[in-house]
């Protein structure tokens, strides 16, 4: 996890010919730059507090489930919308990963999170991509809130097969759907069927963005 640097001996000011030395605006500073980092990528965290399974997964075929119905599986749910670059970028590594591993009990959920007003346009982006993941839609972030407060797209989030939070990331960048895999595979691997080996995957993409209220 990134920390952001506490002790900074100063900050050097330009202000015209001068150079003015400020200690304390180098701390702030620092700080301000960390927590900004912070906000942009969550790292995973393994073991932490277990998900409310009652919370509505409504699907985009007008199926309604709750998180207790995916219990026993290891489920991503990936946030997302539709104007959202990085999403566009992440989203063909995962239903590569939901197609290598379903059999083994993966289940990969993207959760829309755009307001109503663009709902008519998720499914034909659904279609347009071919996408074989449930994708669900969620324009009130009742699902999102204990994962992705803010709504910043793309958030991925995995549950281990008890419903407990194993990992919660915040953007895209090259090489997350590989660490995606391995989080992935280990959690298949608990239940005591073997998991194929991660494969190396290559895109590209960065940072988040956040959903229109």
């Amino acid at each position: 996890m990134y920390s952001p640097p506490l002790a900074v001996d100063s900050c050097v000011l330009h202000d015209g010919p001068r150079v003015v030395h400020s200690p304390r605006l180098a701390r702030a500073v620092a700080l301000l730059v960390g927590f900004a980092f912070l906000l942009m990528s969550r790292p995973g965290q393994v073991g932490a507090e277990e998900a409310d399974l009652h919370l509505p997964v409504n699907l985009l075929d007008g199926q309604k489930r709750t998180l207790k119905d995916y219990q026993g599986k290891v489920v991503v749910l990936a946030f997302w919308t539709v104007d959202c670059t990085n999403c566009k970028a992440e989203m063909p590594h995962l239903d590569r990963l939901y197609k290598k591993y379903r059999n083994q009990g993966l289940e990969v959920i993207a959760v829309n999170l755009d307001p109503p007003r663009n709902a008519s346009r998720v499914k034909p982006t659904v279609r347009r991509y071919r996408y074989t993941f449930a994708v669900a839609l969620d324009p009130e972030g009742e699902l999102a809130a204990p994962f992705d407060p803010t709504r910043a797209t793309p958030c991925t989030v995995v549950l281990d097969r008890t419903g407990k939070t194993a990992y919660n990331h915040l953007g895209y960048r090259p090489g997350d759907e590989q660490a995606l895999e391995k989080v992935v595979v280990d959690l298949l691997g608990r239940s005591g069927t073997p998991a194929a080996k991660p494969a190396e995957a290559v895109s590209a993409g960065a940072g988040g963005e956040v959903a229109e209220p």
